[in-house]
């Protein structure tokens, strides 16, 4: 369920609050890095997306 949650974006702190971890660094390591995998598709995506603004510039 947590992943599920991260992957929409929810808080970390609230992603702690619900797993009951003591420490926010707990959570970052297990749930926090789905958050940023997915950042990192969504940049390769725009990178490798047809140009559509109409200026042609890379």
């Amino acid at each position: 369920m947590l992943t599920l949650l991260a992957h929409k974006g929810v808080s970390p702190y609230a992603l702690q609050a619900l797993a009951r971890h003591a420490n926010l660094s707990t959570t970052m390591r297990y749930y926090v890095h789905l958050k940023q995998s997915a950042l990192a598709a969504q940049a390769v995506a725009a990178l490798t997306a047809p140009d559509t603004d109409g200026n042609g510039a890379a």
